[in-house]
């Protein structure tokens, strides 16, 4: 089993050992994958109960989500061992955002936000897809957390970005709701941002 107890203590030992961990990182994403995914199918079929298990569960998947992020953070670097990652991580970022599952938006979101820091792969391109069918859903109120990744998205390979009209489009309709939805400052003034990135890299 992967209680909370034996996820946790995993994050001392990722930061100290940062070098060590790029050889097992791969494997060891798999695992807590795995073990993430299957604590939400569990969860999924005890919807109907409510109280400490549910609530056991959820703590329990959020320090699996904690140990994922602070091992993609130690190897987020190595350009050969981050291609492998994010082919893992696609399946729980999917999983994730496909099944509306909001409790781990926040967590996800800054996943993504790693993941296209220094480069865009196809398989994040088609991510940014997913988050915005989660924001037509019910991401509105995330729409802080996304942005960092939103930003990524923009800036990191704006040639690709400007030269696919579905990716500038996502992000216009993204901003636009913002600004017409929130009555928030921070929400409204980080979509312009958005906007205003958008623009003076195409002018560049």
């Amino acid at each position: 089993s992967s209680g909370i107890n034996a996820e946790w203590p995993l994050r001392p030992g990722i930061e100290k050992y940062s070098e060590d961990i790029h050889t097992v990182a791969v494997p060891l994403v798999t695992e807590l994958v795995k073990t993430f995914v299957a604590m939400l199918e569990e969860t999924a079929n005890d919807e109907d109960v409510e109280g400490e298990g549910n609530s056991y569960k959820t703590m329990t998947a959020m320090g699996l989500l904690n140990t994922i992020q602070n091992l993609l953070s130690a190897v987020s670097q190595n350009q050969k061992i981050m291609p492998k990652i994010e082919n893992i991580l696609a399946e729980l970022i999917s999983t994730v955002l496909k099944g509306g599952i909001v409790d781990y938006y926040e967590e996800v979101f800054q996943m993504v936000q790693i993941l296209t820091a220094l480069r865009v792969s196809s398989v994040m391109w088609n991510v940014l897809f997913q988050i915005y069918e989660s924001f037509k859903m019910d991401g509105l109120d995330y729409f802080t957390d996304m942005m960092g990744a939103l930003h990524n998205y923009a800036t990191v390979d704006s040639q690709q970005f400007l030269t696919n009209p579905q990716y500038i489009e996502i992000m216009y309709n993204i901003s636009k709701t913002v600004l017409k939805s929130e009555e928030n400052e921070d929400p409204q003034y980080n979509a312009l941002k958005l906007v205003e990135v958008i623009i003076v890299n195409s002018w560049s």
